[in-house]
């Protein structure tokens, strides 16, 4: 048999020979000529050591002298020439110990894997097929050379180019090679993701990538792609399919040209599908929102492979990224114009911070006169991002600020928790969608690494205590009504941009984030709690206007900043996967203290109509059953937009408004503002349904999700003994203590 070999590996081979060596063209090369394939590499292996390689060639580079290889350069092209060499005991899976020079062709070609890749030519010499390489060609099969087992055993990596092999071409694995892959498949745990992900790649490429099967039928995919063995044994019992999930992704493979964005997408886009399978009463399958789930188990599935970027061409301009927002940071180059963050800001808002501009291929979605975020009446409420699908409008992200401080031994990192984020972390982890998980995330949060955790349902109680006395004095002196509510940061600054007249009506009460984190301050500078510790404060929230609070002026105390940092939600999420927690399986630990407990008061804090149900209940003397059902049946709870209501207090009717959402807060002030209304009190939350549907919870949430995570709040409060902010004793015990004389000081705003 006569190969063609190029002019520069023959010169190679003939300068070896001419000095006493033996040389050969042997691997691939030789098995691509074979099958009239163009080789994408020529290599070469001899009898010559690395030195003596060295010594006839001008040109070398030292690539792997170790292992016996010397590129040789030749007119621009490298040629591997590596030295016979028997491999010692491969002890981790993947490498050999050791690496022993032979002057044996036989012991060199009998430690290579496939017996089409242990032939080695020679134009003068000929064909060296040792072990059947050429009839296993003439068969279309892939056999080891030698004991499969041992092979296997020796280089784990085997098992997936074996199927690789396969599928590139469309050869069929010889029995006893198949019956070692199902036997060794557990050891792809010594090789790492990026190594199995070129493989798969290279399979996925091929023109039968359909060959996966092959992968999945020995349990090699069982190891790094299960998600896919779930697809195979998932049905599809509707009329428009009529193979498995699985079956259904292997046929999408070979109609799609090879492109590997294409493969991967076609590998991944009903990923999703088992997770979500439900049966009908009929039989019939349905797989709704398959494409959510489907999406964020591809990044799982990509991050676990080392994929971490894929880098498409780009045509259009790329546009600066806007990070002026202390809450948000929108990214042009992201945005599909969709337009969802313009209804969402105009409709639901009422604000109209961004709008279409330019027409054409030109057009964008952007600030009126392209301003920065910060400088338009952006409210940070980041419903915008709630409702964009690309990410173009995202969280300003604090995460590596938090996991610095936790990383740094002098820092006391100290975390509160809002109401609302407990019913939104569940679902992510599989538990039952609005059930209060607070008892998992304080055990996630210890576990993390944060010293203390407190709840925000505690200083929510504060707030009751000192708002309803506000409101009471207001009444008392009939001035500044209505009160307006001060607890929501995004409709703070609705109020201080867009209705200045009425910033004496705002209540002077700080937050429950910036109350807890003022007063927890205030502790730690003892220094007894201090411990020659610094103490960093860090708010876990479900929105990111409360990122844009912490840094008001109105936020530092003594001009030390309260709120160090504040996580949404969301980030609290990429935190605990990040660190590998198994979340699901966490017990639940009860918060610490002293600030560790608040009434169910504080608990509905989160949900629209939480803040106004709390104060009624602190007007009252009387805390039973009946009283608090009454309360809670009196119009102060429910989904509208505006509600309305009157409730008697000491011979007097109380005129109430709670309002969620800025377009109907807006239609509220304006009421007020015509003479059209007059309420003593008015309670606005700037997302609709209140905290629970904050701009920093996990996205796609639907009419289910919403009602779930109201419901899971009210639970909550059901399940607390102490129904009222003034009967919680740790409140108690503060103002008999570290707040005496200190209220206004650290619970109260001079100024907006």
């Amino acid at each position: 048999m006569i190969l063609e070999i190029p002019k520069n590996a023959e010169t190679i081979l003939h300068i070896l020979e001419k000095a006493g060596y033996e040389a050969y063209v042997v691997g691939g090369c030789v098995r691509d000529s074979i099958l009239g394939r163009s080789p994408d590499d020529w290599d070469i292996t001899t009898s010559a050591k690395p030195e003596q390689v060295k010594a006839l060639f001008h040109r070398t580079v030292d690539t792997g002298l170790q292992h016996g290889t010397v590129t040789v350069l030749m007119e621009k092209e490298g040629y591997e020439v590596t030295t016979y060499r028997v491999d010692g005991e491969y002890e981790d899976g993947r490498h050999p110990k050791e690496v022993t020079f032979t002057a044996s062709l036989k012991e060199d070609l009998k430690r290579r894997d496939f017996t089409i890749n242990a032939m080695a030519y020679n134009p003068s010499s000929g064909l060296v097929d040792l072990f059947g390489g050429l009839e296993d060609i003439e068969r279309k099969i892939i056999r080891c050379v030698g004991n499969p087992l041992e092979r296997f055993t020796e280089d784990a990596l085997r098992i997936m180019r074996a199927v690789r092999f396969s599928a590139q071409l469309g050869f069929a694995i010889e029995e006893e090679t198949r019956k070692a892959l199902k036997v060794l498949a557990p050891n792809l745990k010594h090789v790492s993701a990026e190594r199995i992900q070129v493989e798969l790649v290279k399979l996925l490429m091929s023109p039968h990538p359909d060959y996966l099967r092959v992968a999945y039928e020995a349990g090699i995919t069982a190891e790094f792609l299960p998600e896919f063995d779930a697809c195979m044994t998932t049905s599809q019992n509707t009329p428009h399919h009529c193979y498995t999930v699985g079956e259904h992704i292997l046929h999408s493979l070979c109609h799609v040209r090879a492109d590997k964005v294409l493969r991967i997408t076609m590998l991944l886009h009903d990923i999703g599908k088992p997770v979500v399978r439900k049966t009908d009463e009929n039989g019939r399958d349905h797989f709704k929102m398959h494409g959510i789930a489907g999406e964020k188990m591809a990044a799982q599935i990509l991050r676990r492979l080392g994929v971490q970027t894929i880098r498409f061409k780009n045509t259009r301009e790329y546009h600066e990224l806007d990070t002026s927002s202390p809450s948000l940071v929108r990214d042009p180059n992201k945005c599909i114009l969709c337009g969802n963050c313009v209804r969402a800001c105009e409709e639901l808002q009422g604000i109209g911070a961004l709008g279409f501009a330019f027409r054409g291929t030109e057009a964008m979605v952007m600030p009126a006169f392209n301003k920065k975020i910060a400088e338009t009446e952006c409210v940070n409420c980041g419903q915008c991002r709630v409702y964009c699908p690309t990410g173009a409008i995202a969280i300003k992200t604090h995460m590596d600020e938090a996991w610095e401080a936790l990383a740094d031994p002098n820092i006391r990192v100290v975390a509160q928790i809002a109401p609302a984020v407990r019913v939104a972390v569940g679902d992510h982890y599989g538990l039952t969608k609005g059930k209060s998980v607070m008892g998992k995330i304080v055990n996630a949060l210890h576990r993390m690494g944060f010293d203390e955790v407190y709840d925000t349902s505690f200083s929510a109680d504060l707030t009751i205590m000192e708002e309803s006395a506000e409101f009471l004095d207001r009444i008392k002196k009939g001035e500044k009504l209505p009160l307006l509510t001060s607890c929501c940061p995004a409709w703070v600054k609705f109020i201080t941009d867009q209705y200045k007249e009425y910033i004496p009506n705002l209540s002077t009460c700080r937050s429950p984030q910036g109350m807890l984190s003022a007063v927890i301050k205030e502790y730690f500078r003892d220094p007894e709690h201090a411990g020659g510790k610094k103490t960093v404060m860090i708010s876990i929230m479900p929105c990111t206007a409360k990122k844009a609070e912490a840094v008001r002026p109105n936020s530092f105390t003594d001009g030390e900043q309260d709120t160090d940092i504040v996580i949404t939600t969301t980030e609290l999420l990429r935190m605990i996967d990040n660190f590998g927690l198994d979340f699901a399986t966490l017990d639940p630990e009860a918060c610490d203290m002293p600030f560790g407990f608040g009434s169910g008061g504080g608990v509905i804090f989160g949900v629209t109509g939480g803040v106004t149900e709390a104060v009624l209940r602190r007007l009252t003397p009387d805390h039973s059953k009946e009283t608090m059902h009454e309360i809670a049946e009196c119009g102060v709870r429910g989904d509208e937009g505006i509600k309305e209501f009157t409730v008697p207090y000491e011979g007097m009717n109380l005129n109430i408004c709670v309002a969620s959402g800025l377009a109907n807060a807006r239609t509220v002030m304006e009421q007020v503002k015509n003479g059209e209304k007059e309420y003593h009190l008015i309670e606005i939350m700037a997302c609709r349904r209140g905290c629970i549907m904050g701009g920093g919870q996990p996205t796609r949430s639907g009419d289910r999700t919403k009602a779930l995570r109201a419901k899971g709040l009210y639970n909550a409060d059901n399940t607390t003994i102490i129904k009222k902010s003034d009967e919680n004793p740790l409140v108690l015990e503060l103002y008999n203590g570290l707040l005496k004389g200190k209220e206004h000081h650290l619970l109260h705003n001079d100024s907006y």
